[in-house]
């Protein structure tokens, strides 16, 4: 996430906390400041049981919340691909060590 954009906003032991501004329905969107504010968290639970991820969106106006929703019914299922695969990496990475 750091590769493409996002800055740490908040590091603890059970929690990790990544943000970034800009257009990511844009290919170059990142880059730009208006449009919407992203967030994602990487939350493990007090008995270190499971691990999860948060994403909230915050577009700037109606025109970004559109745009940002049409991009989402698009990347979206590729998403939860994603993080399902970041999850069970995690917890291969726990159990092996």
């Amino acid at each position: 996430m750091l590769a493409v954009g996002f800055v740490t906003v908040e590091e603890t032991a059970s929690e990790l906390v990544l943000s970034a501004e800009g257009q990511p329905w844009r290919l170059r969107g990142r880059r730009r400041a208006e449009g919407s504010s992203v967030r994602m968290t990487l939350r493990l639970t007090a008995d270190g049981s499971a691990l999860t991820t948060e994403t909230t969106v915050e577009p700037t106006d109606a025109e970004a919340r559109r745009r940002f929703l049409r991009y989402w019914r698009v990347i979206g299922p590729f998403s939860g691909l994603v993080r399902r695969s970041w999850l069970r990496a995690a917890a291969r990475a726990a159990q092996a060590g």
